[in-house]
């Protein structure tokens, strides 16, 4: 507003409910010139201005009240803009271990400025979709976007240059100790999630074993390797596994006189097997015979065996005397 100057001015606006209504601002001014007035920010559909003119006298007609011109300069209200300008691509006061892509959104953007530490802050031409990257900085980093109508935006972040901190083993990557992410390769000097024997194999007669491999249950690398087992001999591997008892008895029991053996090695007539060789029988003689015949103690029959014991006798004797008389 430009006016010469007056005793008194007093600026009023109309309200939504259709009062007058002071506007707060220095409507002071000097003589002789024009003066300008700055208001905060109003919503209205009308404006007042009510002046107190300066004294006048007639020796000095000229010191009056006259208003020269009067320009109130404006927008309407659905073209005012409240909306400040959208920053995104970080969060605010977070750190990040890398560079990071700035957006700045706004229909009237009029200025993004980055302000590093202390340091003045310094314009930022963005590309062409609105987005600009931030180094990685030894200082905190702040971003001032401003538009057309004075809305400002501000993020601060800390960029790290790489990530820092965390232990990787043979299966997990390092997870940094500043912002949380994997980073790095695997570590295959680092086993851990214990271990187990696999391919284990017991040795045969016919087949040699394996003492397994020793496995990493972490990444299933394989820590130490085994060995071979040898195969087993006849005897440690029990290799006639269908003799039973191997002193004498095949399959329950001693091959008799006359008897064929074919469970537990060579087929033999009155031997014995024992651990699958044969042993050929001692002759049988009458001492022999008489001691398998004999009966044990207490046995009813023992008059009748005793009877027959001499009845063999006596034709021993017998034939003896015939074959000498003979010669």
């Amino acid at each position: 507003m430009a006016s010469r100057c007056q005793k008194e001015a007093k600026l009023e606006y109309l309200n939504a409910d259709g009062k007058w209504t002071a506007v707060d601002a220095d409507t002071s001014c000097d003589a002789d010139k024009y003066n300008t007035t700055e208001l905060s920010k109003i919503v209205t559909t009308a404006l007042r201005l009510t002046l107190t003119p300066q004294f006048m006298s007639d020796a000095d007609p000229a010191h009056g009240v006259g208003i020269i011109e009067w320009k109130v300069n404006g927008q309407y209200a659905d073209e005012i803009d409240e909306e400040a300008p959208v920053i995104t691509g970080a969060e605010d006061g977070k750190t990040y271990c890398g560079p990071v892509t700035i957006k700045v959104t706004d229909k009237k953007l009029d200025s993004v400025k980055l302000k590093t530490g202390d340091a003045e802050p310094k314009d930022i031409t963005l590309s062409e979709d609105g987005t600009f990257v931030i180094e990685p900085a030894d200082a905190v980093q702040t971003i001032i976007a401003t538009d057309e109508s004075d809305n400002v935006s501000t993020l601060t972040v800390k960029v790290n240059d790489g990530h820092t901190g965390g232990i990787a083993d043979c299966h997990t990557k390092a997870v940094c100790e500043v912002c949380g992410a994997e980073y790095g390769d695997f570590d295959k000097s680092v086993h851990t999630g214990g271990t187990e024997v696999k391919n284990a194999k017991a040795a045969t007669s016919n087949e040699e074993g394996y003492t397994g491999d020793t496995v990493c249950k972490g990444c299933g690398d394989i820590l130490e390797k085994g060995t071979a087992i040898a195969k087993l001999d006849d005897k440690s591997d029990g290799n006639n596994k269908n003799d039973g008892n191997t002193n004498g008895n095949t399959n329950g029991g001693n091959a008799g006189n006359n008897g064929s053996n074919t469970n537990g090695g060579t087929t033999i007539n009155g031997g014995n097997v024992t651990n699958g060789t044969t042993s050929a029988a001692k002759p049988s003689t009458v001492k022999d015979t008489i001691k398998k015949l004999s009966p044990k103690s207490g046995d009813e029959n023992v008059r009748t065996f005793w009877v027959l014991i001499m009845l063999l006798g006596s034709l021993m004797l017998a034939g003896s005397m015939r074959k000498q008389k003979n010669k």
